[in-house]
């Protein structure tokens, strides 16, 4: 994207691209989690932004005879969420609403907004009293459901579709995830007058940081010698694209005993080692352990697409500087470079 000119057309597909490549690590990285039902990391997020992103999708996959109508409020208050799961309960309720719709049509309303106190959901499903919110309602005009149904909808495998259009997790996960923030989730319906779920999420007054995009990393600029490793050569390739492109002076290799080898060889040479987690031969943690050996104050940092025998902790008790996950911007990764190789320097002087 920074070789491109700012207005083209290439730089805007570029952009879509970059985003979608976002998107696809969160989901992936969703899947993953609620597979090992670990806790998902939150952070200050505009659900705004995600809903926008939502609504374009559905624009483009809802039939003609289904309108969509938006009341979304550009102030609302930030959330601690995740933005993978928050993206997931707006599909969800959606997609929920689309097979309500599907054979007569309809409108499928979705508004946003903040509320002070939380009488504006009685007998909620969950959550507890809060002074501030951000209220999401998602309402249909559906053929609507019997109290009987209402009862159950949150219920696990529990669905009233037909044999292959869903499997009846879609509520049971809305409702966990809003459970799980602290939220509440309101269900109002009747047979023939539609449905309207409505969301209390936890609202926070703090600032969000928005994630970064490559442009982000003009400023983020470096001299030093890195050794970059991963087993996968297209990785290496591109991070020594990206680092070079920095100013910073790049060493790759795809052995981790090779460079491990060469490491031993000088091993003044180097201002920071980069390394994946998982490698044949020997993995990143092994690969910091004998490098702080013969360097006990080495910045390193291991970056993981996934790993269930290592994690953040761990890494801090090896002396790792910073543990990463993938996929990462370029700007982000640029940052925590210069944050590591600042603090050593620091400590060194």
């Amino acid at each position: 994207m920074e070789d491109v000119e700012e207005d083209s057309r290439t730089r805007i597909c570029l952009n879509h691209i970059f985003e979608a490549g976002q998107r696809a690590g969160e989901l992936v990285d969703q899947i993953l989690t609620f597979s090992r039902q670990a806790a998902h990391e939150r952070s200050a997020l505009s659900i705004q932004s995600i809903l926008k992103e939502v609504l374009k999708l559905l624009r483009a996959t809802f039939p003609a005879t289904i309108q969509i109508h938006q009341q979304i409020d550009p102030q609302c208050h930030p959330i601690l969420g995740d933005p993978a799961q928050i993206h997931q309960v707006i599909m969800n309720l959606c997609t929920n609403a689309l097979h309500a719709m599907i054979e007569n049509g309809g409108q499928l309303s979705i508004s946003l907004e903040n509320i002070f106190g939380g009488s504006a959901v009685e007998n909620p499903v969950g959550g507890a009293e809060k002074d501030r919110w951000v209220k999401l309602t998602v309402s249909d005009t559906g053929v609507g459901m019997d109290p009987n149904v209402q009862e159950r909808v949150f219920d696990p495998f529990y669905t009233t579709k037909k044999v292959n259009v869903g499997a009846g997790m879609g509520l049971a996960t809305v409702h966990g995830i809003v459970e799980s923030m602290g939220g509440k989730i309101r269900l109002d319906s009747a047979p023939g007058k539609g449905t309207t779920f409505t969301i209390l999420f936890p609202s926070i007054i703090k600032e969000v940081k928005r994630p970064g995009s490559p442009t982000d990393a003009k400023s983020l600029k470096g001299i030093e010698h890195i050794l970059l490793l991963d087993d996968e050569e297209v990785i290496t390739e591109l991070g020594r694209i990206s680092l070079e492109g920095a100013g910073y002076a790049v060493s790759c290799f795809t052995s981790p005993l090779n460079a491990l080898k060469h490491f031993k060889a000088d091993p003044d040479q180097f201002d920071l080692i980069i390394s994946d987690v998982t490698m044949p031969e020997m993995t990143g943690p092994e690969i910091a352990r004998a490098v702080l050996k013969i360097r006990p104050n080495m910045p390193i940092i291991l970056f993981t697409g996934y790993s269930e025998v290592f994690d953040e902790g761990q890494a801090k008790e090896i002396g790792i500087s910073r543990y990463l996950k993938k996929p990462i911007t370029r700007s982000l990764f640029l940052k925590e470079i210069q944050e590591v190789l600042h603090k050593t320097n620091v400590r060194e002087a």
